[in-house]
């Protein structure tokens, strides 16, 4: 069978799996790189070295991340898993090293940061005329776009998952919200997370003036179309443009959120429940984080230091 056919056969079969959108597109993405590369060969065909060259190839001839080398590796992984199950192919993959992506700096928005984009989401950029001085409008989406900011601040959720927020998920007495799983459940877990008053009330204000209140997504475009991970990302990156902040993308409101929960006394076991993290490590790092800060402040406000006694 040819690579670009069992390519078709492994997504008809993750699909009724339940994987998600992006995660076939993932596959999508690795897989159809391997078949341009090796010119759509049999796939009981393809050997190790033809992998290994494969990879060398990405390495040398292209600037892919390690991020997104990590994606084919998995992808091909993936694919032949599923030919060996599928097909009885041999597995050509098996010594195929994990690519090592390196560890991202977490940087947290800081107080200063986030007051300037909810400030952002309100007026639109100066518009400049020859017949009258600079003007600024409200903008429609003011409402939604802070409802997004402090959601996204105070749950620590996935983009992914705020997307599929639905109007049954929220609670707006209590404060809480039922974020569901998706597809297999591995990275999309359920749990419950929380809001405060403040997310509550600002929610509360963009759903009142909704066209519709019941059993939609809770964050939609102006038509009514439920909004995605892309086009919140593309959002929040508009808005930090406008409030001249680099680097705003949905994650770093999660990387921020952890690190304040730890901050102001949370404690790391919570915390990845919250966060819906099957394991520890991530949450060590952001604990890394909080108590570096612990360790500056003191530094800062010692007593015994600041006495010179």
């Amino acid at each position: 069978m040819e690579l670009e056919k069992a390519l078709q056969g492994l997504i008809l079969s993750k699909i009724a799996e339940g994987k998600s959108p992006h995660t076939i597109k993932v596959y999508q993405y690795g897989i159809a790189k391997l078949a341009r590369h090796l010119g759509n060969p049999e796939i009981q065909a393809i050997t190790n070295k033809d992998i290994q060259f494969f990879f060398f190839h990405l390495r040398q001839e292209t600037n892919l991340s390690e991020n997104s080398l990590i994606n084919v590796w998995r992808a091909i992984r993936v694919l032949f898993s599923w030919a060996e199950k599928e097909l009885g192919t041999s597995r050509p993959d098996e010594d195929m090293p994990y690519p090592k992506a390196p560890i991202k700096l977490v940087i947290p928005f800081t107080d200063n940061e986030i007051r300037r984009l909810i400030s952002a989401c309100n007026f639109t950029s100066a518009s400049y005329s020859n017949i009258r001085k600079a003007f600024t409008m409200k903008r429609p989406t003011a409402d939604r776009d802070k409802a997004i900011i402090l959601t996204l601040l105070d749950t620590g959720v996935r983009v992914s998952e705020l997307a599929r927020l639905s109007m049954q998920d929220l609670n707006l007495e209590t404060g809480e919200i039922q974020i569901r799983p998706f597809g297999s459940g591995l990275k999309s877990k359920p749990r419950t997370v929380y809001i405060g008053k403040l997310s509550r009330s600002t929610l509360w204000r963009f759903l009142a003036g909704k066209h519709k209140e019941f059993d939609d997504f809770i964050f939609t475009t102006h038509n009514d179309y439920q909004m995605n991970r892309t086009s919140i990302r593309q959002l929040l990156a508009r808005i930090g443009e406008k409030a001249e902040i680099l680097h705003v993308y949905p994650h770093r409101f999660r990387h921020t959120f952890a690190i304040q929960y730890l901050r102001n006394g949370g404690d790391i076991f919570t915390l990845q429940r919250i966060l819906g993290h099957s394991s520890l490590e991530m949450v060590k790092r952001y604990l890394a984080i909080a108590k570096a800060d612990c360790e500056t402040a003191h530094r800062k406000a010692s007593p015994v230091d600041n006495w010179k006694l």
